[in-house]
């Protein structure tokens, strides 16, 4: 598709270079879609990189908003602002998170709240407004992002991962009721991924993993997550956001609509362990 008819894609927390939502976007414009992407605020460098996108793929072929889904007045509007940038939006990916490390017997209301705003709340809503203006234009697809701690219990991730099982039942709730009026909506669950859990914005500081002054010693203890990572998966090597790009990318354009309320779990086999 080109011009005017050229798809629309909305995709939230795309904010991270080397993150799956980034990765998602650049999967898209390849293939000749628009993007909107968001995130809870873009430093130099990200603006950068989307600069060098719109480059490369067309001036109008990528926007970018600020928000905060922490707070629901924003998630509530995003929808609406979202479509008033290209006039439609014809696919949704849900992929901001956030995963704050938590054991059960560290557990607070706090954490709960702010992790069930971002993770669950903003989701949810997200995706029944678009699904409710795609049923109303022809339809879409939405791509809820999950993990593999939807599926098995992890050592710091009581919350995240409770957040995660959630989403999956209400992808599958909402893909249920919005079938009929063709919109498909879908999840996947990614494992360990190459990539920084922080999305280098620095919203969330996991353990001691990040909180190191100096750029190198943030950089080996980075690595060392990765490798730790690995020795968990019986190939022995973590995924990338390449790799999930790939299957989000056919989810929403190459999958057949009786695809409905899917989940596809691509994890290197974590869960076999």
């Amino acid at each position: 598709m080109t011009g005017d008819e050229a798809g629309v894609a909305l995709i939230t927390g795309a904010g991270t270079i080397n993150g799956i939502g980034h990765a998602i976007g650049h999967a898209l414009l390849r293939r000749g879609l628009r993007i909107i992407v968001t995130d809870v605020s873009f430093k130099p460098s990200h603006v950068a990189a989307l600069e060098d996108l719109k480059k490369e793929f067309g001036l109008d072929s990528i926007r970018w908003l600020e928000a905060d889904l922490n707070n629901s007045k924003v998630a509530a509007d995003l929808v609406e602002e979202a479509w008033s940038q290209y006039g439609k939006v014809d696919y949704v990916i849900n992929n901001a998170a956030l995963r704050d490390p938590c054991k059960v017997l560290d557990a607070t209301e706090e954490i709960f709240d702010e992790i069930f705003r971002v993770n669950l709340r903003a989701p949810v809503f997200i995706a029944l407004a678009a699904a409710q203006k795609m049923s109303k234009s022809g339809g879409g697809r939405i791509l809820n992002v999950g993990s593999q701690f939807g599926r098995v219990v992890g050592d710091d991730v009581f919350f995240y991962g409770m957040s995660k099982a959630a989403i999956l039942y209400a992808t599958r709730a909402l893909a249920e009721q919005f079938a009929a009026a063709n919109v498909q909506i879908n999840s996947i669950s990614p494992g360990p991924i190459a990539t920084n859990p922080l999305g280098d914005r620095g919203v969330r500081n996991i353990g001691d993993l990040f909180t190191a002054p100096v750029e190198h010693q943030r950089t080996v203890k980075l690595e060392n997550w990765n490798q730790d990572k690995a020795a968990l998966l019986p190939s022995g090597k973590i995924g990338t956001a390449e790799e999930i790009a790939r299957v989000a990318e056919f989810i929403l354009l190459d999958a057949p609509d009786f695809m409905i309320g899917a989940d596809l779990l691509i994890d290197g086999g974590y869960v076999l362990r």
